[in-house]
């Protein structure tokens, strides 16, 4: 994708209001969330690569999700850096899992069966989604997800688990 393409992803995300494309203009974006009154740009006028003050409330934004992830750490490492090109190529990849993955944030466990192995304790998780369980097999391997075609990572995979089995131990 290029930056343009990239600039409507995250307008997109950001849910920003459309003014439809007519006569001589073409489709314009209220971005009044940047700037406080309303204003109306094209496109191609986004600035989201360029200056903080667009891209700081993408930021912002994704941190409300409260949602912990690996690309999140990505987008406070890039921060550090105090580059705006590598938050903001931090940002898109955000985005592009996000959209990618916006049914798994619903995504529960419901049930662990805990079994022994020869060498540890294996465990399987039923979740709220039919046909998707979560795994472990004892045997020294990763924690992996089955159906459903979702790509989380071992740790937020975890996250689901102790999401479900915190409130239990209390």
């Amino acid at each position: 994708m290029n930056t343009q393409e990239n600039n409507r992803l995250i307008a997109e995300f950001m849910n920003l209001d459309m003014y439809p494309p007519h006569d001589d203009y073409p489709l314009l974006y209220d971005c009044s969330l940047i700037d406080q009154d309303p204003q109306w740009y094209a496109l191609e006028e986004f600035q989201y690569h360029t200056s903080w003050d667009w891209l700081m409330p993408v930021i912002e934004e994704i941190d409300h999700l409260e949602y912990e992830s690996e690309r999140l750490d990505k987008i406070n490492q890039a921060l550090v850096t105090k580059v705006i090109e590598d938050v903001y190529n931090a940002v898109v990849e955000f985005i592009k899992w996000y959209n990618q993955n916006k049914q798994t944030m619903k995504l529960e466990v419901t049930s662990v069966r805990y079994f022994e192995t020869r060498r540890d304790l294996g465990y399987q998780c039923t979740t709220n989604v039919n046909g998707v369980e979560i795994w472990n097999d004892g045997n020294g391997g990763a924690t992996y997800i089955t159906g459903g075609g979702y790509t989380l990572h071992e740790s937020e995979l975890e996250q689901l688990i102790d999401n479900y089995e915190l409130p239990l131990i209390k």
